[in-house]
């Protein structure tokens, strides 16, 4: 093991200074074989295209993509330990990526957004922004959008049937892993009127796991797909809007959450005759093997389609379905969150901005590695591996339920590396709910 240090400043410029407070002490493997790729759609980097980046990294690499839209942006990553980050101010657009990882392997995407203009159906090329296969250790998301659709390039290729979930977990192994996403955004697609029927709305995620499996959700924000209109010409009623979350198996935590489902289509209407409207899509439906757990969230069905002309309307959504007990809402605690900038450069800085339940103290801590615990007494799950936890110097939120701390960073790149990754996660003990409350977790990539 290397020790490197990292000195902490508290941001006290609301009070009219910066104060150094301490030094603690970032413990990192020597890992001489982490390499960090560039991927730089102009060129430049070391490649144009993110799969050659992958094919070329080994465990503990990091890939830095810049800005661009990568058209050929569908990448698979194979039982590898990669992190993938956006670099610092730039957009890179992907299709959608495939994570295999049997092995109980880290991998963490932060900063990219996938659009893809074909949701995909049955019969029809694969449609998910992301599918996540196997997954034993941890895949971790952060800052990234998934969508299909507006803003997505070209137009939409559609085709008669179901269309496949923004996000997709499928765990055929019985190891529990977990997937982590921090201020994501997950749109499923719309439903396609087509002349042969309707391709429909899909939904924005679904985990289909194994019972001791998880999707620890923070700051994120899902939307199911909306029905497509109804035409009298074919008899097509409008059709049903999409569950913005399915959990078939395992476990769904929420903390801060926006989950709304898709709005069902209007009922077509000419000539005196008209079709009905579709219904709305739930906010989150569990399955008898599945479970969930929310602080803070907003939970919301979709609208039901209107019905002119004396058909029926569509029945809006519910906020949740499932079996009675299968979700736990905590009353008591606010969720927080810490964010770090990240990527930065060595011998620089790093700012982690904290935000949460008014005048509470924050005790911030990071790891090498993501893991998944239950702490006693504490709500939402400890991310971090505790065999390798350091705490670092907090702070005491403000009137306004934010605050900032300052990290510069001192040499933290072990001898050999070219770049050092740690994850960060805070707990924030409530100044009014006298509640202890997990937040949601932020990675930081250091490089030279």
């Amino acid at each position: 093991m290397q020790t490197r240090t990292l000195a902490v400043r508290h941001d006290t410029a609301r009070h009219g200074s910066l104060a150094t407070l301490a030094v603690a002490t970032l413990v990192m493997a020597a890992t001489p074989a982490q390499t960090v790729w560039t991927v730089a759609a102009a060129g430049g980097g070391s490649f144009t295209t993110i799969q050659p980046a992958i094919n070329a990294a080994v465990d503990g690499d990091v890939i830095i993509v810049e800005s661009g839209t990568y058209t050929s942006g569908s990448f698979v990553i194979n039982d590898k330990a990669l992190t993938i980050i956006e670099e610092a101010g730039h957009t890179a657009t992907f299709v959608s990526a495939s994570i295999t990882n049997p092995n109980g392997k880290t991998v963490a995407i932060r900063g990219l957004d996938f659009l893809r203009n074909s949701p995909g159906v049955n019969g029809l090329n694969p449609g998910r922004n992301l599918h996540v296969v196997d997954n034993t250790g941890t895949v971790w998301l952060e800052d990234c959008t998934f969508r299909t659709g507006p803003g997505s390039a070209g137009a939409i290729i559609a085709a008669v049937g179901p269309a496949y979930p923004a996000i997709e977990t499928a765990n055929s192994l019985s190891s529990g892993g977990q997937l982590v996403m921090t201020r994501c955004i997950v749109e499923g697609s719309d439903s396609v009127r087509l002349p042969g029927g309707m391709m429909e709305a899909s939904v924005g995620v679904l985990g289909n796991v194994y019972a001791g499996d998880a999707m620890l959700l923070y700051d994120t924000t899902i939307t199911g797909g909306d029905g497509a209109n109804g035409f009298v010409g074919t008899g097509l009623a409008g059709s049903n809007g999409a569950t913005a979350a399915v959990v078939a198996k395992g476990l769904i935590f929420m903390s801060g959450c926006t989950l709304t489902g898709g709005d069902g289509g209007n009922g077509g209407s000419s000539g005196g005759a008209c079709t009905n409207g579709g219904n709305g899509g739930d906010g989150l439906a569990i399955t008898s093997t599945g479970l969930a757990e929310d602080l803070g969230s907003t939970l919301t069905g979709g609208a039901g389609g209107t019905a002119p002309g004396g058909c029926t309307p569509g029945a809006a959504g519910t906020a949740w379905t499932g079996p009675a007990g299968a979700l736990t809402t905590y009353t008591s605690g606010q969720p927080h969150s810490v964010e770090v900038t990240a990527p930065v450069q060595d011998n620089t800085s790093t700012t982690a901005s904290f935000v949460g339940e008014a005048s509470s103290p924050v005790a911030p801590a990071y790891s090498p590695s993501p893991s998944l615990t239950k702490l006693p007494g504490v709500i939402g799950w400890h991310v971090l591996d505790l065999s390798t936890t350091y705490s670092l110097p907090g702070t005491t939120l403000n009137a306004a339920g934010t605050g900032t701390v300052v990290y510069p960073l001192n040499n933290v790149i072990a001898p050999g590396a070219q770049a050092a990754v740690v994850f960060v996660q805070s707990v924030v003990a409530g100044a009014t709910s006298s509640t202890l409350v997990e937040g949601a977790p932020s990675v930081l990539v250091v490089k030279q």
